[in-house]
């Protein structure tokens, strides 16, 4: 949406809260609005408020990540997708994100375990398949590095990134 339909439609969604404040799908509409929109501190505050009313749904610790990792808030982004997988330990988007800060930390072991667990529940997600080769790489594990590259290229054969990637190893 544009930014003036969005903030025609964060109004909608604050008014429907007004009338349900459990409005599930009004309230994660309203922070993904502010995120959007570039309102991090807004879009965090409002997902701290969803984590009150909803302490079951492992999206809403995952969006307010995603909004922690956008700040630079490693450290409580890493919290939220921590928090994400004890809700639901499959969830790959989360343990993805959180294998990401874990290299991005220098903490490559780490980050193999969660990209692994990324990998099970998503097994042909380019994305992963690389990060996870890049991790092995680093660590100095070329044959892991080169099996992880070339399942890639099974998935997406015409790849010129993962092609690179397989030349470096």
């Amino acid at each position: 949406l544009a930014q003036h339909k969005l903030e025609e439609a964060i109004e909608s969604w604050q008014r429907a809260l007004v009338l349900n404040p459990t409005y599930l799908s009004a309230h994660n509409s309203l922070c993904l609005a502010f995120k959007q929109l570039g309102q991090l501190d807004q879009a965090a505050a409002c997902f701290q408020q969803m984590l009150l009313l909803y302490p079951h749904s492992a999206d809403v610790p995952y969006n307010l990540g995603n909004v922690f990792k956008q700040q630079g808030k490693l450290e409580e982004a890493i919290a939220c997708y921590q928090q994400a997988l004890t809700l639901h330990p499959n969830f790959s988007e989360a343990n993805h994100n959180l294998a990401n800060i874990l290299k991005m930390q220098g903490q490559l072991q780490e980050a193999v375990i969660y990209y692994q667990r990324a990998l099970a529940d998503n097994p042909h997600n380019v994305q992963i398949l690389s990060n996870l080769g890049g991790v092995f790489n680093g660590l100095n594990q070329f044959e892991e590095a080169a099996t992880c590259f070339q399942r890639a290229l099974s998935v997406t054969p015409n790849n010129a990134g993962v092609y690179k990637d397989l030349g470096i190893v």
